[in-house]
């Protein structure tokens, strides 16, 4: 969830804006640091319009050109990369007006593009699927869409969720499907700005059919992986750490932890190369990635 808007002050020139004459303290007021291919940008909301932009590291300004917000009170700077933002002042040309963004305001330095840092399902004893996901921050966030899907391909709304809007802060969310029974399911979120745009989530999937896996058919994705790992064709109720090993290449055995219906995670400290999964008597060969 996320916009950037790019501004020009033009011929707005300040030499120099001194700490002291900050005033006009805005608790909406937000910057959020990113970092991408074409270098480190800051981006702010809920501030003074038609306003300069300076990014400061104690008393030195980062951003070598001068930038502003547009008549909302958004706007975006570029600054130097390898330097922690301490203070964002936003400086109003024609009253001189200066409104501080510092503190707890100020996001930590993010990559883009921004994912959620979480989602999972898990199955709940009236055979229903309940989806947790988590949001580090948001950028007009309007609405996330809960799709499900019985192959993995084809998808279709079932439920929507209100998002927070502007946020610095986690958050969770929740969802119940009461529609799961004893069957299988694959799940994403649309999330949806508030100008329409959206982007999809990884998908997530569960396995509600009764009985114990017999093997011959586990299938698990994404392969090559990085962590989370969706064991397909294995019900729920054999993931678990009885029946689930994970090995290196050398045999030995590699912690996870069990993080959804049908997913497991394997140790962050685990380095790249490959994995021998098993699942009872069955074994799969798994390749892990930076």
């Amino acid at each position: 969830m996320k916009k950037f808007y790019l501004f020009s002050l033009g011929l707005l020139c300040i030499c120099s804006v001194s700490l002291a004459q900050t005033s006009c303290p805005n608790p909406n007021a937000f910057a959020f640091p990113f970092q991408s291919g074409s270098g480190c940008f800051v981006f702010v909301t809920g501030t003074q319009p038609n306003s300069g932009i300076f990014v400061y590291n104690g008393a030195t300004r980062l951003n070598p050109a001068n930038s502003s917000t547009d008549a909302t009170g958004k706007g975006t700077a570029f600054f130097t990369c390898g330097v922690t933002i301490t203070t964002v002042l936003i400086v109003n040309p024609n009253t001189s007006v200066v409104c501080e963004i510092s503190g707890a305001n100020i996001a930590a330095l993010a990559s883009l593009p921004i994912k959620l840092s979480s989602i999972n399902v898990k199955v709940t004893p009236d055979n229903a699927a309940f989806l947790q996901w988590n949001s580090e921050f948001e950028l007009d966030s309007y609405n996330y869409v809960v799709q499900r899907s019985s192959d993995g391909k084809n998808f279709t709304n079932i439920g929507a969720v209100a998002a927070a809007g502007n946020s610095m802060r986690r958050m969770g969310y929740d969802f119940k499907d009461m529609q799961l029974g004893t069957g299988i399911a694959y799940y994403r979120l649309k999330m949806v700005d508030i100008d329409g745009k959206s982007e999809y989530s990884k998908i997530v999937y569960v396995n509600n059919k009764k009985g114990s896996f017999a093997g011959g058919g586990l299938t698990v994705f994404p392969n090559p992986f990085h962590g989370e790992i969706q064991l397909k064709d294995v019900p729920t109720t054999d993931v678990n750490s009885r029946n689930i090993h994970v090995y290196n290449a050398m045999g030995k055995e590699v912690n996870f932890a069990v993080t959804g219906a049908n997913a497991i995670t394997v140790d962050s400290h685990a380095p790249a190369g490959v994995y021998i999964l098993r699942v009872k008597d069955q074994s799969f060969k798994l390749v892990k990635e930076n």
